[in-house]
Parts: structure tokens; sequence; C-alpha cells
């Protein structure tokens, strides 16, 4: 019995001694380090990385404080920020967030880009929470967007612009939105462009009053982007998606553009948005996407739309499950079966997306057009696919 009160004695202990050899090593370097000069310092926060012992991060805080409170390198500037930077890496790697505060200072006081990457990476690991750091962060990225529109498109440091980007997204704080959107439209870069798309998409809070008020107000490509943006999120409901998809498909139907990129990202706006409103049957959208199947009718016949647009328009109506929707199907499938019947070459896709539509609506105002088609020159897979589409409708 001795012997196990003993043995359960010294586990019990082993963890005060081990805190105990702990705190004696990280005062023997804190001293070391607070007496040696510069080239000692640097020796010594190397060989104390080496070490692997998270005990050691309030020594890496000190050596990052060093260099701030250090306003001119001097001879030893190269040494100074070497030990910085490795110590930066250190706090990062121990979860330090009590270094937080004292890496942010040092990103501001030294625009090396090594230490800024470097501090950057660091903060999103470490200043989640912390709406100091966040809003300077914010503000920052803004004063770069500032600068570059305003000395005629002289770019900062890319690499930088990106890894703030991605420590926002990191730290995902709802305040960073509008900065992040507003870095995707400054002009930087594809990649810098794809980053916010992807922070923007994965971050958290109630964007929808904001993207609504984009795609109401906000210029064509910002219109085309904050519908992108809604439509992807991983946060939003299926029903905020689709109200914004009904104003996207609005404002795309309504607005024009002056240069053929404007019309390029309006038409994107028209089919993004009318696929989200077909994948969610959202029946309130067939008026607007009536209108817009009128209008694409003779842009098709002229070759303005292509094909990928007005089958995405038959889907969505074919969803929709309004009489509305079918009345205006089955029209369309009738103009078809006249068109085959004077032995003209009909689209076998077009053809066959319109009778599985009906099919999916199942609204007997299609049935004499659909039993048309078993009697004309279409393909055996169109007439199987009428004939699944009448067993569908219901009476």
């Amino acid at each position: 019995m001795k012997r196990i009160v003993v043995f359960l004695l010294a586990v019990l202990a082993a963890p005060v001694v081990c805190a105990q050899e702990n705190q004696a090593l990280l005062d023997a370097y804190v001293k070391n380090f607070d007496k040696g000069n510069e080239d000692a310092k640097f020796r010594l926060i190397e060989d104390a990385s080496a070490l692997n012992n998270p005990a050691l991060a309030p020594l890496f805080r000190r050596a990052i404080d060093f260099a701030v409170s250090t306003s001119e390198f001097g001879k030893n500037k190269s040494l100074i920020r070497q030990f910085s930077v490795l110590s930066v890496e250190q706090c990062e790697r121990y979860k330090h967030v009590e270094a937080r505060t004292v890496i942010w200072k040092l990103f501001l006081m030294d625009d090396d880009s090594n230490v800024r990457l470097k501090t950057l990476k660091a903060l999103g690991a470490l200043a989640k929470g912390d709406m100091t750091i966040i809003g300077s962060l914010n503000n920052w990225l803004a004063a770069q967007i500032s600068s570059y529109r305003t000395t005629g498109g002289r770019k900062p440091h890319l690499g930088i612009i990106l890894r703030c980007v991605l420590t926002l997204g990191e730290l995902g704080d709802e305040s960073s939105f509008p900065v992040v959107f507003n870095v995707m439209h400054t002009g930087f870069s594809r990649e810098v462009d794809d980053a916010c798309r992807q922070v923007l998409i994965g971050m958290k809070g109630d964007f929808k009053p904001l993207l609504s008020n984009l795609i109401a107000d906000g210029t064509i490509r910002e219109k085309r982007d904050a519908l992108q943006v809604a439509l992807d999120s991983t946060r939003m409901s299926d029903g905020d998606k689709a109200e914004i998809a009904v104003l996207g498909l609005d404002k795309g139907l309504t607005v024009s553009g002056a240069t053929a990129q404007d019309a390029k990202d309006l038409r994107d706006m028209r089919m993004r948005s009318t696929k989200a409103l077909g994948i969610r049957r959202w029946s309130k959208a067939t008026p607007l996407i009536l209108r817009y199947f009128e209008e694409t009718l003779p842009e098709y016949d002229k070759g303005v739309a292509n094909k990928t647009e007005l089958l995405e328009i038959i889907r969505a109506l074919g969803s929709m499950g309004t009489h509305e929707a079918a009345q205006r199907l089955a029209l369309y499938l009738n103009f078809l079966n006249i068109y085959t019947e004077k032995r003209k070459v009909y689209d076998e896709q077009i053809v066959t997306e319109v009778v599985d539509g009906l099919g999916r609506l199942g609204d007997k105002v299609a049935f004499d057009y659909l039993m048309n088609v078993k009697f004309l020159n279409y393909s055996a897979r169109i007439k199987t696919n009428a004939d699944e589409a009448i067993k569908s409708l219901k009476w």
C-alpha cells in the first residue's frame, strides 16, 4: 500500500516539477536575451526555437517586443528582423494569443514584405475575436484600396494584399465583408479577386441586406459579383438565396449596359438567377422567368443568345409548378411541332427539355401537344419522353 501511495504522489507531483523546470528554463532564456547584444539574441532565439517547447512562447513574444521597441535597427537591422520573424513563427506555432498585439505593432512598424507576410499569417491564427486588430486590418486594407485608386493604379505588394484578405477570412468577422468586397472590385489581380470571393462565400453573418443593396444600386460588375457571392454562400438559406435571385433576374432584365462586358455580366446575372430559381422551384418567379423567355426567344433566333441560356430558362419554367409556366411551354411545344411537321431540322436538346418540363409540371393543358409529338418525325427518345410526360399529367 505504501508503494502505491508513493507512486501516486510521484505522478501528481510530476506536472508541478515539470512546470517549475519550464519556468526556470524560460527565466534563464529571458535573462540571457535581455543582457545579450543583437547577435547573441539572434543565436539564443534560434536555439530556443529548436527546443520545441511551448513554455518558451513568452520569450518569443519578448523578442518581438524588443524589435518593436527598437525604432532604429541600425547596423543590426537584418539580425533583429530575422529573429523577430522567427519569433512570430514560434508564437503562431504555439498559439500564443498573448502575442497578437505586439505582432500587429511589428506589422505596422516594419514594411519589409517578408515581415508583413509572416505577421499577417500569424494574426490569422492568433487574433480571432480581437475587434481592435480586426478593425485595424480592415482600415489598413481600405487604405490600400484608396491609395491604389488615387495614385493612378500604382499597385501595392499584391502578396501582402492577398495575405491580408486570407487573414481576414481566417478571422471570419462580418465587419470585414464590405472591405473585402471592395478589394474584389479594385482590380489588383485575378488571384486576389478569387481569394476575396472565397472569403466572402464562407463568411458568417446576415449579409442579405448588404448584398441586396449592391444588386439594386451597385455597378453592373458589383451586381453580378454580389449575386454570385449570395448564391454560392454556404451560410445563406435557400429562401434568402431565392429572393436574392429574383432581384438579380429583375435587375438583369431591366438594367442596360454601355459596354460589351456589361452585356456579358447582365446575361450572366440572368442565367445564374434563373438557374437558382429553377433549382429551388420558386414559383413566385414565374412572371419574371416568362418575361426572360419571351426576350430570349428572338435573341436565340438571331444568334445573340446561345442554346445553353434558352435551355436554362426552359428547365426553370418546367420547375415552377404553375399553370402559367405550363401554358407557355405547351404553346412553345406546339410551335416546335409545327416547325418539325414542315420537315425542318429540330433541336433534340430543346425539344427534350420542353417535353420533360411539361412532364414535371403535370398540367393537362399540354396533353394535345404531347400527343402530337408521337406522330411527328422526332427521335425515339423524344417520343418515349412524351409518353412519360403524358402519364404524369393530372386530370
